[in-house]
């Protein structure tokens, strides 16, 4: 037994996203898709989100954070997904600072969430998006 049931996910899987499994009507596929997605986007927006508070973009940063909140919503809208909208907060209220400050806070667990919902593609098996384009 490899902890899989008759779908696509794991048991861990389906407790962990319940949530995210009934936001799409309990469509295991769909699901595993929309993972393939945020796992090729988030480490990307994560960086550039990163690189625009760096360079002191309070705008773009704002732009960016709110995105990625869309991108990681489907998965979770607790912690630390929850906390980009006291991102883009403060780019509407161009405090660059509490902006880099609450993203040293998230950046990492972000990332770790980001690899979470990567798993859900791994271990169902899925072919990849850039595998199912050659088709």
């Amino acid at each position: 037994m490899n902890g899989q049931t008759m779908g696509l996910l794991t048991e861990y899987q389906k407790i962990r996203f319940a949530d995210a499994l009934a936001r799409v009507d309990g469509d295991e596929e769909l699901l595993v898709t929309l993972a393939e997605i945020a796992a090729d986007d988030g480490p990307h927006m994560l960086q550039q989100l990163s690189e625009e508070l760096r360079g002191g973009d309070v705008i773009e940063s704002g732009r960016t954070a709110h995105a990625l909140k869309g991108l990681l919503s489907t998965y979770e809208v607790g912690p630390p997904v929850d906390a980009l909208q006291a991102i883009v907060e403060a780019s509407h209220s161009h405090d660059i600072d509490r902006a880099r400050m609450i993203f040293g806070e998230i950046s990492e667990e972000l990332l770790d969430f980001i690899e979470l919902v990567r798993q859900l593609s791994v271990q169902s098996g899925s072919p990849s998006r850039s595998d199912r384009a050659d088709r």
